[in-house]
């Protein structure tokens, strides 16, 4: 098995599954906020970029509703709409100074943000 990642214009989903049909076994759609073409290319723009930006905006999301805990769950899929890697936001995870781990994949909010 192999899997392959690709980007195209929302415009043009359709014609793309359509192509797609009979030939792969499972698909997944998910539309990213910050990808933009540049050329052939696509590059990011906006923010959030990195594991920790993805893991402030869920922090800062959180607080605003008045939640003080947060799922690893939450924030993987904050990470997918952004197009930013789920290795990224793990690794920022595990050094993060706002969190702190509660249970399993469940994180408190312990930044002075929360008093705000």
């Amino acid at each position: 098995m192999i899997r392959i990642e690709a980007f195209c214009d929302d415009k043009k989903a359709g014609q793309v599954l359509h192509a797609l049909e009979g030939l792969v076994i499972q698909v997944t759609m998910i539309p990213v906020r910050n990808a933009v073409a540049k050329g052939k290319k696509v590059v990011g723009a906006g923010q959030p970029t990195t594991g920790t930006e993805v893991i402030n905006a869920v922090i800062a999301t959180a607080l605003k509703i008045g939640a003080t805990l947060i799922t690893r769950k939450e924030i993987l899929a904050a990470a997918q709409t952004y197009g930013v890697a789920a290795t990224a936001v793990s690794s920022a995870l595990a050094k993060h100074p706002d969190l702190k781990g509660q249970g399993k994949g469940g994180y408190k909010i312990v930044s002075k943000q929360e008093q705000k």
